[in-house]
Parts: structure tokens; C-alpha cells; sequence
């Protein structure tokens, strides 16, 4: 009789400590890929990366998590030729995706990540952007950081200017036919504090 009832016990605390390991709910943190700019029929540049933790924002492995590639539009698809990849997060909660080709169509491509775990859900879409092959690419900005010493009392000044590419190719625009054929120049004047073109 003493048997049956330690038995009992034992199965009890082991699933009290089950449900105590189950969370209550849980989140995916978007870790790198949002934003990225792609060229189409080409992999895209920075695959997505998501982590999935608890409420107490806590690593949660062994979490399966679905890739999905819209259906129409800008679009690709996985190297098993479909549209959704699984994967299972490792011990740091940390899921990766491998492998995105995209079609020939540019334009806004909006990934759907569904993370699943002990009954527990939660989604996140990471948005990156395709454009043709002679369009921008990543990294394709230029950027300029001045830093300057101003005043006796040895503080710095910082002046940052960012500019992208343009995509226009028309007449008359910056990287268009007549249009110089380069990108134009911010000017940086430590001193007076003035940006502007140089002069022609």
C-alpha cells in the first residue's frame, strides 16, 4: 500500500514541476533583418533573427518558430523551394533563418515569424525591402563624421550627414544622364555651424 502511494507522490511533483516550467506567455524580440535592403534574384542580405523569451524576458529554447514569404508580390522562397521554414530556438532562445532567394519583383517584403511554444503564442512581422538589380544595395550610403574640438574649454562638436543613393535615373537628377553622374557633396563648416553645397 506504501508503494502505490510514494508512486502517486512522484508523479504529482513531476508535473507540478512541468506546469511550473511553463510560461504564461511569450514574446519574440526581432534580433537583426528588420529594415534590410535586398537586391531581387538574389539572397537577401541579412536573414531575419528573432529570440523568444518569457514574460520575465527570459531565453526560451526548444521554441518552434515559422518563416513565412508572402504568398504574391515582392516576394522568394526558401532553398526547399516553399514559402515556410521552421525552426527550433537554441539555448539562448535565438532563431535564425537561412537560405530566402527572392523573385524578380522589388518593392516591401514582409516576413511573418510565428513562435510556438507549450501552448503559448506570439507573432512578429520583419520587414525588409527588394530593389532591381541597378537600384541601391546595402550599404550603399555615405556617411561623414566630423568631430572637432571647439572652445578653451576643450568640448567637441559633432556634425554627422548621411545620404543615400537616389534611385532616379532621369535627366537632370543627380545620378541621371546630365546630372553629374555622382551624388552630391555635403559641406561641413566647423566654426560658423553652416551645411550646404559647395560652391560651383
Amino acid at each position: 500500500m506504501r508503494r502505490p502511494f510514494l508512486s502517486c507522490i512522484a508523479v504529482l511533483l513531476a508535473l507540478q514541476t512541468v506546469f511550473a516550467q511553463a510560461p504564461t506567455q511569450i514574446n519574440i524580440v526581432v534580433v537583426s533583418g528588420e529594415g534590410a535592403l535586398n537586391r531581387t534574384h538574389e539572397r537577401v542580405a541579412q536573414p531575419p533573427q528573432i529570440r523568444v523569451e518569457d514574460g520575465n524576458h527570459q531565453p526560451i529554447s526548444g521554441a518552434t518558430v515559422a518563416f513565412t514569404l508572402p504568398s504574391s508580390g515582392a516576394t522568394g522562397e526558401f532553398d526547399s523551394g516553399g514559402k515556410t521554414a521552421t525552426v527550433i530556438t537554441d539555448e539562448t532562445g535565438v532563431a535564425t533563418v537561412r537560405g530566402i532567394k527572392l523573385n524578380d519583383t522589388p518593392g516591401k517584403l514582409e516576413i511573418l515569424i510565428n513562435a510556438a511554444y507549450r501552448g503559448q503564442n506570439a507573432n512578429v512581422v520583419v520587414t525588409q525591402f527588394s530593389t532591381s538589380p541597378n537600384g541601391p544595395h546595402h550599404g550603399s550610403g555615405k556617411w561623414i563624421l566630423l568631430i572637432a574640438a571647439a572652445g578653451g574649454g576643450g568640448a567637441a562638436a559633432a556634425f554627422l550627414a548621411g545620404h543615400k543613393s537616389n534611385s532616379a535615373s532621369g535627366p537632370g537628377s543627380p545620378g541621371g544622364p546630365g546630372g553629374g553622374g555622382g551624388s552630391p557633396t555635403i559641406v561641413l563648416t566647423v566654426g560658423s555651424s553652416s551645411v550646404g553645397a559647395p560652391p560651383h
